[in-house]
């Protein structure tokens, strides 16, 4: 795959993009940020695969939110664990919590109940109270997965 350093202007303008987003910036000062050609784009670290670009919005990869994560969260039962691990979408009864302040268009962080880890990263389509009053339908739109294709790639 071919990479390159992102220029100053570029690193500024994805800055920008992190902070309009998700209202922080969640990359170092110092860091060497690469762009990597691969489907639409990963953004690189440090050498470490942090972010990705899907139809120009960018999103985070999860070994970064593990390390920080700076997303809110939808908290799902151990039984929607494995289909949504598979790609499947957050449905609302698997729903156990989610955060204040999510609304439609979020982008979320889905964890498990017991671990509290996240196993994928979502754009909400309810808000919180929503999500955690529906019965049925879909709550968040699957992006990015533990074991999908980004994952086998980078990590």
């Amino acid at each position: 795959m071919k990479s390159y350093t992102l220029s100053d202007s570029r690193i500024r303008d994805l800055r920008e993009q992190l902070r309009q987003i998700y209202g922080v910036d969640p990359l170092p000062d110092d860091a060497m940020i690469r762009f990597v050609e691969y489907e639409e784009g990963v953004i690189t670290v440090d050498g470490d695969a942090r972010l990705y670009y899907d139809e120009d919005t960018v999103y985070p990869l999860l070994p970064f939110l593990l390390d920080n994560n700076f997303l809110k969260t939808i908290t799902i039962d151990m039984g929607a664990v494995p289909p949504i691990s598979s790609g499947a979408d957050v449905m609302t009864p698997g729903v156990t919590d989610a955060a204040p302040g999510i609304s439609d268009g979020s982008i979320v962080s889905v964890i498990d109940e017991d671990n509290r880890k996240p196993i994928a990263v979502a754009t909400s389509k309810l808000t919180s109270e929503e999500l955690e009053s529906a019965n049925s339908g879909i709550g968040a739109v699957t992006k990015h997965y533990v074991g999908d294709a980004l994952w086998n790639e980078f990590f």
